[in-house]
Order: structure tokens, then C-alpha cells, then sequence
């Protein structure tokens, strides 16, 4: 690519320049430009000192461009012209390509997949991609423009984080499994415990048996997964309990698919919630997304 060589103008004094140029008024383009007629005039004598002689001839409050002035607004306008066609083109391009949302897959499965439906309903001219994750809790912002994630550590600069639901853990089963078995925190050790290793980190059988004032032991029959929608279709199926933390179950509890066997609920150390750079915010496809999940997790 061929080097630019010389000196550019102050490039916020171009906009002034041109609009000057264009009126044959300072004022007018103070009040287009939404500045003052002083910001104006400074900006129009930075050029002219940048450039080395006058671009105006000044007759009381009107001026109108010499010859110098006219023969180099031509190369202005045509240049701002390219800079807003190319911003318009960038737009355009941006907007097109494909909006990209990362879930946990079994946030994903379990509830955010069956209301997609009426985001598209709502907004059908967005190309939507969802990328899900079992392992991975950081929010991707290489190949996501949006997340919702589980985190407990505070949100760095930069970020923006939009609650959605509180930490809230307790166990789950089948019906049959809870009509069984005795159904007191302290038999559940007895019971086959479902451990979801993604999660372990965040909450686990520990934390709600010491919450619960009941000591925890390894028990037979427990079974290690690497994410919570397997252990909820075991759970459903009667090979064990379940531990859950968020909206994930609520669908199969009211359906009957799974009862809760103890009400006992302890609050973990994070929350659930969107997160995103703060600079997306300027993409009308994020806030789109924003506030139609917040809607569905009734929080507006």
C-alpha cells in the first residue's frame, strides 16, 4: 500500500470548513455542526494557518470562499463524501453479518432454545447465531457479541453485565425416586448424588449440605457428568439427584418430570446474567437482544 506522505489538516476543522463553504455562513454552520459560532471561526483559521493563506473572503457577517477556498472545497467535499459512504458501508456490513450469543448449553436447552421462536418473531431480519458451552464460563468475546453467563467475580472496565436470575441451588429428582426414599436432607448422602464437574467451581453438593447444617459423604451410587442437562435427563429418568442453580429445571417441575424431594434452597456467591462490551452497546441488534431476555426472565 502506497504511503501517505504530507502533513493532513486537523481533521475536526474539515467539517467546519466545509460546512461554511457550503452555507456562506459561520452561524449556520455552528447551528448544523451544534457549535458555536467562536468554535466555528477557530476551526476555519487552524486550516488556513495549517494551510498558509486565506480560503474566505469576509464581507461583514457573510463570507464566501476565493479562489483558493473554491478549488480546495472540492477535494474536502468529495472526501468527507467518501468517509460518511464508507462509515455507511461499515454500518451496513456490520449489521449484516451474523449476531453471535453464547449460552451454557444446558441454559441453552433448557430454557433460552424454546423462546428464541419469539425473538425471531420479533425481530426476523436478524441473522442469529448461538454458540453454547459446557465447560468453558468466560465470556468469549472473540466469537460472541453477547453472552449470558454465570459469574461471581466483579465485571472488569470495559463490560457491561445486565442481571437476570439470583443464585438459587436445591436438588431435583424424579417423582418416583422422591416417593421412594425417605426425603430428609440427611438421607440424600444415602441417595445417588448426580455431579456435575462444569459447575463444581460455582456450587456443588458441599456448599447445599453445609447451607442445609448437614454433614456430607461421599455415598454409593454417585455419578460424575460434564454437564447439567445430562444430569437433569438422568434425573428425569430416576438414576439420581440433581442439583441445580437457576431456571434450568422449571420447566420439567412443572410438567411433573421432576419434583424438588427437599425445599431446602441456599444462595450461591454469583448470579446469572448478559454480559457484553460496553462499545456494543451501539449495535441496536445487542440492545434488541438485551432487553427482549430481560422480558422473558421478567426483570423489566
Amino acid at each position: 500500500m502506497k504511503e501517505l506522505k504530507g502533513e493532513l489538516p486537523p481533521l475536526k476543522s474539515l467539517r467546519g470548513f466545509e460546512a461554511a463553504a457550503r452555507l456562506g455562513s459561520v452561524s449556520m454552520a455552528a447551528d448544523e455542526l451544534s457549535l458555536t459560532h467562536p468554535a466555528i471561526s477557530h476551526q476555519i483559521k487552524m486550516l488556513e494557518e495549517h494551510l498558509g493563506y486565506p480560503l474566505f473572503e469576509r464581507a461583514g457577517r457573510h463570507i464566501q470562499l476565493n479562489a483558493e477556498g473554491k478549488f480546495y472545497y472540492g477535494y474536502i467535499r468529495k472526501a468527507l463524501e467518501t468517509l460518511l459512504e464508507g462509515q455507511e458501508a461499515l454500518t451496513k456490513r456490520w449489521e449484516e453479518r451474523p449476531f453471535r450469543v453464547q449460552a451454557y448449553i444446558t441454559l441453552s436447552i433448557k430454557w433460552l432454545a424454546g423462546r428464541l421462536n419469539r425473538f425471531r418473531n420479533l425481530a426476523p431480519h436478524i441473522d442469529l447465531h448461538l454458540n453454547t458451552s459446557g465447560i468453558d464460563w468466560e465470556f468469549d468475546e472473540d466469537n460472541a457479541d453477547i453472552a449470558i453467563i454465570y459469574s461471581d467475580k466483579k465485571i472488569p472496565d470495559g463490560y457491561g453485565w445486565t442481571s437476570l436470575f439470583e443464585s438459587k441451588i436445591f436438588p431435583v429428582c424424579s417423582p418416583k425416586l422422591a416417593n421412594e426414599n425417605s426425603l430428609s436432607a440427611v438421607d440424600l448422602n444415602n441417595l445417588p448424588l448426580l455431579i456435575v464437574n462444569s459447575e463444581s467451581d460455582f456450587w456443588n453438593w458441599d456448599q447445599w449440605f453445609h447451607s442445609a447444617g448437614v454433614a456430607h459423604h461421599e455415598g454409593k451410587g454417585n455419578l460424575s457428568v460434564d454437564t447439567l442437562a445430562v444430569a437433569l435427563e438422568m434425573a428425569c429418568a430416576g438414576e439420581g439427584i440433581a442439583l441445580v442453580n437457576g431456571p434450568v429445571a422449571d420447566g420439567d417441575l412443572a410438567s411433573g418430570r421432576l419434583v424438588r424431594p427437599i425445599n431446602h434452597m441456599c444462595k450461591g456467591k454469583g448470579e446469572w446474567g448478559l454480559i457484553y462490551q460496553e462499545n456494543m452497546m451501539d449495535d441496536l441488534r445487542v440492545k434488541l437482544f438485551l432487553d427482549w431476555v430481560c422480558e422473558e426472565a421478567g426483570n423489566l
